[in-house]
């Protein structure tokens, strides 16, 4: 399965989807070249596993926006932007409960036994109403 999720001039990246279902990843264009750690960005995707495939998305994590996706084509540009030393927030977080039994590489928030839990409406009404 392919998915174009960036063309233009500056970079390009196609997304493929092997028939192991592991994704490899092909970087264009001028940035890559003139930028190295861009080829590393690409590398920390590159031989996952999705955890969904779509006919138009993909999955990756529950972490990461939606191949593709403006939202994912927000996040590839802010990582461009940091390399530059230009940070911009490209993910926000929201740990609901600490109840979770798994134990992901990228949390933050591993399970405390404490049972705490955000109310549903105060996520509602005082977190999701972001103001940017």
């Amino acid at each position: 399965m392919y998915f174009s999720v960036l063309n233009n001039p500056i970079i390009r990246a196609d997304f493929y989807v092997d028939d192991e279902g592991i994704l490899k990843i092909k970087l264009g264009g001028v940035a890559p070249k003139l930028i190295k750690p861009l080829s590393q960005l690409s590398s920390l995707l590159d031989g996952s596993k999705p955890i969904e495939i779509h006919s138009d998305k993909l999955l990756l994590s529950t972490w990461m926006p939606p191949i593709p996706s403006p939202a994912f084509k927000r996040f590839v540009w802010n990582q461009v932007k940091a390399l530059l030393h230009n940070y911009y927030p490209d993910m926000v977080t929201i740990c609901v409960t600490d109840s979770c039994p798994n134990k992901c590489k990228h949390c933050a928030i591993p399970a405390t036994g404490r049972n705490l839990m955000l109310e549903p409406e105060l996520c509602k009404s005082r977190i999701l109403p972001l103001p940017f």
